[in-house]
């Protein structure tokens, strides 16, 4: 059988707010956190800060604290994109990364996105389609 692909979700907040993401491949208004895949010999937390990069311009320094919680989420693809990978689906850990909320950032938007949104955290599983990433954030919601 098929091993699941590691990832992480990108937990970025703000004070009380966290980052959102839209795909910029599903052309939908589906608003998600952010993430990637974790490469070969990389940790959760090499993945969180290169994915922050990658996805957002953000740098290590913007952060002043990272925290990966050990918590995930695992889930199957459609079989139509298991036939095409090596993987069945994606076990993604939470990573939880917290900018002072003094801090001035840019946010860049790269080719993967189409936009983000900082939301309240009383608000995030309002904004999140997805039910089993929906009921996990209500799960651990005391530790985002």
């Amino acid at each position: 059988m098929k091993p699941h692909r590691k990832a992480v979700y990108l937990i970025i907040k703000r004070g009380n707010q966290y980052l959102l993401a839209n795909s910029a491949y599903k052309k939908n208004e589906e608003w998600y956190f952010p993430g990637g895949g974790v490469d070969p010999g990389e940790s959760e937390l090499e993945a969180f800060y290169r994915e922050s990069y990658e996805e957002l311009g953000l740098r290590k320094e913007d952060f002043i604290s990272v925290t990966n919680t050990g918590e995930t989420l695992s889930y199957e693809w459609p079989l139509w994109q298991q036939e095409k990978s090596e993987f069945v689906g994606q076990e993604k850990t939470f990573v939880v990364g917290e900018i002072s909320p003094s801090a001035v950032i840019d946010i860049t938007i790269t080719g993967e996105l189409d936009g983000v949104r900082w939301v309240e955290k009383e608000e995030l599983v309002d904004h999140i389609p997805f039910t089993n990433l929906k009921n996990r954030v209500l799960e651990l919601y005391d530790i985002l």
